[in-house]
């Protein structure tokens, strides 16, 4: 293990941690930090294959994030931890064009469609789909039914108490289509 500085006296002070022959931490002239890339592009910057920054609580309590080839990043919580967004201002999704998607691990649960103000819900997949307004009072519903007992019917319904299998909602519609045939 060394510690090296600038090469001179009159050199802008630099300073490298090396271990054998492999560098772990830079500090260039212009004061920037490199951990594990010796040319710094930024104030600070962590070069690795897995994951490049864990802050942590405790042993147990913390999150990483990782880029990947690509440019992907994946900000991961451990145990049951939330990933919580708290701005003073906007918090702004921007997907330059591509698709915002929702997901519960590899389940699509809804997506924006790049281009267009289409708001997509489910995944193609025989599934019951459903938007709730919750209110204070009153709560209105929209859902399809695509399971197999009742599939292809649109419920739209505004209920005054909450909704359960045993609570009728005060409004209630069906809408039914069937395919006609052709011929």
């Amino acid at each position: 293990m060394g510690i090296n500085r600038g090469k001179t006296e009159t050199d802008f002070p630099e300073l490298t941690v090396d271990v054998g022959d492999a560098g772990l931490i830079y500090v260039s002239a212009s004061n920037r930090v490199g951990i594990g890339v010796s040319d710094p592009a930024a104030e600070l910057e962590v070069m690795a294959t897995s994951t490049q920054l864990m802050l942590s609580y405790d042993s147990d309590s913390f999150a990483t994030f990782g880029v990947a080839d690509a440019s992907h990043l994946t900000i991961s919580t451990a145990e049951t931890g939330n990933l919580i967004l708290d701005a003073a201002g906007d918090i702004e999704l921007n997907a330059d064009g591509a698709d915002i998607v929702f997901k519960d691990a590899t389940h699509q649960l809804a997506k924006f469609t790049a281009g267009s103000a289409t708001l997509v819900m489910g995944s193609g997949v025989a599934e019951d789909t459903m938007v709730l307004f919750d209110g204070n009072a009153q709560d209105f519903r929209i859902g399809l039914d695509d399971g197999t007992a009742q599939a292809g019917r649109v419920y739209l319904w505004l209920q005054t108490t909450n909704f359960t299998d045993t609570t009728p909602p005060v409004i209630r519609a069906r809408l039914h289509w069937h395919e006609l045939s052709k011929g």
